[in-house]
């Protein structure tokens, strides 16, 4: 049996990193150099965050707001190649 919480956390963490190299993928078709440190950043951020109003304070608007805008940084870093 696995905790129910560690796959939340985990499957947002792994989410979140999905986006994230799909952001690495852009940059490597438009001829840019990757950055893992955003990826890394970014994943590392969210996932301390979901755990942390997962397991301290249970907060589902947190977690929400934590996963969308995870989400959102290698959206918006993505913008410029339109």
């Amino acid at each position: 049996m696995i905790d129910p919480r560690a796959s939340l956390v985990g499957g947002g963490a792994l989410v979140i990193f999905a986006c994230c190299l799909t952001l690495m993928g852009i940059y490597r078709f438009y001829g840019r150099k990757p950055n893992w440190w955003i990826t890394a950043a970014t994943t590392c951020w969210a996932l301390v965050g979901l755990a942390y109003y997962l397991v301290v304070v249970d907060s589902m608007a947190m977690r929400i707001v934590i996963f969308k805008s995870a989400q959102s940084i290698p959206i918006g870093l993505s913008l410029p190649f339109r």
